[in-house]
């Protein structure tokens, strides 16, 4: 880590007005630490130089998909505050580097404090050993807390495990003193330099610190902070930024479950709209038809009429023709005389009769256009315009000392600083 950035870091802590809500921390020990990647408990939890703290394997993960999206050039950032770390000499795999970084034994205590203790017992500030963990709620149950549990309809299908069966990382002990010994000397870290920021052994004082203005032996300054102020303030600080992410964090889960019901709202309205237009379809569709018939029924109505009209004058032109053929062979006759005179009458009134057909003769159609609106209808593409909205949100967080700038807060010179050295 960047020496600025731990000085940075020491300013911004120490800062009394940059946060007012205090809300105590007691809760944390009540709640299983999470990993800020998969959000579950913490399996094999490993810190990195910022002291972020991920499951191994996630970290793993986190590294290969940064390989993977060429994000990863010969150094590793942190997934929370993007503060850089250099790449391991030589060729190794990402679970093989994400295995070299330390455990956080400090969230390890806890973990273990917690496996021994009953999670619904200690929400009630009640001390009961634990006897087994249930994977679906990720808590740990005392025997009077199982009985409950295996009663509920809801947690009829939990999985739940008897501790005793339970796998737990294999850790060496023999790590947990190093982690107070100096890498290089292999000596005890005995003193501080406030200079760079660092722990040293006695052999450091001499090699590398020996020009350096204040270095404070250990016991002297474990001894200022379990008198000071600095690690109530720090817990206070992280209180407050607890809290503040927390409004957050309310805030999209209420944003989410408004989006859900807003999408729930929409396909309703959707589907009303289908109906209706499937409703109106329907209803033209019976309207065109109705007229469809009665239309038909007029040209059917007037071209049975013309029909029935050149049946009647066929058949009497037959009538007149076999009349004709009688009276030809029975010319002689006199009677047939003036048979033959009124055919000849007949002939002449259906030659006019016929020239009026002719004349008053048309080609009836059926047809149908769509009206404009139909047409228009076919070439919508959508039922309405769906579109992503967003709005400024103003949250109401105490931070004295602080101004709000578009919308945001300005940031003091300490965060600044953390940010400038902390993340590339």
């Amino acid at each position: 880590m960047d020496r600025t950035v731990s000085t940075s870091l020491s300013t911004f802590l120490t800062d009394r007005s940059l946060y007012t809500e205090t809300p105590s921390l007691s809760q944390s020990e009540t709640r299983r630490p999470c990993c800020p990647l998969c959000l579950s408990s913490l399996r094999m939890p490993k810190a990195l130089p910022c002291l972020h703290t991920f499951c191994e394997n996630c970290l793993a993960t986190h590294m290969d998909r940064s390989i993977a999206q060429g994000k990863i050039q010969g150094y590793f950032k942190c997934p929370i505050c993007g503060l850089a770390t250099s790449a391991p000499v030589g060729e190794e795999t990402s679970k093989q580097w994400a295995g070299k970084f330390p455990i956080n034994y400090l969230v390890l205590a806890v973990q273990e404090k917690q496996m021994a203790c009953c999670q619904p017992c200690l929400n009630d500030k009640r001390d009961t050993y634990s006897a087994a963990y249930c994977e679906t709620c990720s808590e740990n149950l005392c025997l009077s807390c199982i009985q409950h549990h295996k009663r509920l309809k809801i947690a009829k299908d939990h999985v739940v495990i008897e501790l005793n069966n339970m796998e737990s990382p294999a850790i060496d002990p023999s790590k947990i003193s190093l982690l107070h010994r100096c890498p290089l000397h292999g000596k005890s870290f005995e003193c501080f330099c406030d200079s760079h920021q660092e722990l040293c052994c006695s052999k450091c004082i001499i090699v590398q610190h020996k020009n350096c203005k204040k270095v404070d032996a250990v016991e002297d300054i474990a001894a200022g902070i379990k008198e000071g102020q600095l690690c109530k303030q720090m817990k206070s600080k992280f209180g407050g930024l607890q809290s503040n992410f927390q409004k957050v964090q309310n805030h999209w889960d209420e944003n989410l479950k408004e989006i859900e019901q807003k999408m729930t709202d929409i396909k309703d309205s959707i589907f009303t709209w289908k109906s209706n237009i499937i409703e109106k379809v329907e209803e033209l569709t019976s309207s065109a038809l109705s007229e469809l018939d009665q239309i038909y029924g007029v040209i059917s109505n007037e071209i049975t009429s013309r029909l029935e009209e050149c049946r009647s004058v066929i058949a009497a032109i037959e009538i007149s023709v076999m009349m004709l053929e009688v009276a030809i062979q029975k010319a002689e006759d006199p009677g047939c005389f003036m048979i033959l005179n009124k055919l000849s009458n007949q002939v002449d009134s259906y030659a006019t009769a016929l020239n009026n057909v002719y004349e008053t003769a048309i080609k009836m159609k059926l047809d149908f256009t769509p009206d404009s609106e139909v047409q228009n209808f076919q070439r919508v593409r959508s039922l309405g315009k769906l579109s992503k909205l967003e709005a400024p949100v103003a949250f109401r967080i105490n931070l004295k000392g602080e101004r709000r700038t578009g919308g945001k807060l300005k940031k003091t010179a300490a965060v600044k600083n953390i940010r400038k050295h902390g993340k590339t």
